[in-house]
């Protein structure tokens, strides 16, 4: 990303901002792994480094810019003088120096491509980084609307309040703390798995993060080994938009199997990671809230996976015979309608519409699993 004109930067406590004025690049730089802060500072520096060379040697890029924006995940200690943001922008500074070292010369052919290094790096003044740390103020503070026009940086807070705006009955200062018990409630009481629902018969309850069991598929793309949580998670995180999907294929996914074969466990988990992701990071859980969500957690990172989803997304799990017996012969009735039936007698507050679910479901992504045992699915 890049900008060719003026750039007016905010200052603080409505003081006038520095102003930029020419060609500015935006560059990001996104670490898969955290590790240690001077791991996590080493590899940034690698990454600007790299670029640097690239522009000061490499005449086919195109110009280096006048002012360069690094963003990235990677958190960086901010302790003057040794911490991870000076060590990036003084190494910055030390490279740039580096190109007027003319004890370097060896030879004229080694001083021309010196100066002529000086000459392209010249061209950049300034420079900013913004770093993990940063990244997380700026979008969880101080610009919700950057955070919620994109479904992957949705908070607990957001999906939660922004509810309230698409529903007649409940008061908006009711309906928040009401969906927050509906999710706690759902966390705790169907964490657990009754196995008389497997044929055993003393009702005891077991969590299900410990249960659980990332089973292979055969899901005919091309042969590789994949496994029903990891091919349905990472579904999960291209899945964004109808209009932006960066899967090819069809929406939707069905898990087949025999009687026996854990199809309820599997379900039951997923909605159970969902929900987990969806309260991580909230302010008002209970001890036991937290224990849940970690040690479901921690047996995904056993698993083999990355641990619970980025993008959060609002589980809900139906039991279509359950429907079907309910409500499903009825001539006005619809799935949204007792989506919204169910979650309201779980919320103790007021009544959700259908008409509220059918524009949630418009903003916010969801994750639907129902579940049709007497058919194998």
């Amino acid at each position: 990303m890049f900008c060719r004109g003026i750039l007016v930067w905010s200052g603080a406590d409505n003081a006038a901002g520095e102003v930029w004025d020419g060609y500015t690049v935006f560059q990001v730089k996104h670490k898969e792994r955290l590790e240690t802060p001077q791991r996590n500072a080493a590899w940034l520096w690698s990454q600007v480094r790299r670029e640097l060379e690239e522009w000061s040697t490499n005449t086919n890029r195109g110009d280096i810019p006048n002012h360069l924006v690094i963003i990235s995940n990677v958190p960086l200690t901010p302790t003057p003088g040794t911490g991870g943001l000076d060590i990036v922008s003084n190494n910055i500074e030390n490279f740039i120096r580096t190109s007027d070292e003319s004890a370097r010369d060896i030879d004229k052919a080694a001083k021309l491509r010196r100066e002529k290094r000086r000459s392209r790096l010249a061209r950049l003044r300034k420079w900013r980084i913004w770093d993990g740390n940063q990244v997380d103020a700026l979008v969880s503070c101080r610009h919700a609307g950057v955070r919620r026009a994109f479904k992957a940086f949705l908070t607990p807070d957001d999906v939660f309040a922004h509810l309230s705006e698409f529903t007649d009955k409940i008061p908006i200062s009711d309906l928040e703390p009401g969906l927050r018990r509906h999710a706690r409630t759902s966390l705790t009481g169907e964490r657990s798995l009754y196995f008389d629902e497997a044929g055993a018969a003393d009702g005891t309850g077991t969590p299900i993060e410990q249960v659980a069991i990332d089973l292979p598929i055969a899901s005919g793309d091309g042969g590789k080994r994949q496994t029903v949580f990891g091919y349905v998670l990472d579904r999960g995180e291209r899945v964004l938009n109808p209009r932006l999907n960066l899967h090819t294929g069809p929406r939707h996914l069905i898990v087949a199997g025999g009687p026996g074969n854990g199809k309820t466990t599997i379900s039951k988990f997923l909605v159970q990671v969902y929900r987990a992701a969806l309260l991580r990071g909230s302010e008002d859980l209970a001890a036991d809230h937290i224990t849940i969500i970690e040690e479901t957690a921690q047996t995904l990172v056993g698993m083999g996976h990355k641990g619970l989803p980025k993008h959060r997304r609002w589980p809900m799990r139906i039991d279509l015979a359950e429907y079907a017996e309910e409500h499903g012969l009825s001539s006005d009735s619809t799935l949204v309608r007792w989506i919204a039936l169910k979650v309201s007698a779980r919320s103790n507050v007021g009544s959700v519409t259908p008409n509220a679910l059918n524009s949630w479901m418009t903003l916010w992504p969801w994750f639907l699993c129902p579940r049709w045992a007497r058919r194998g699915y």
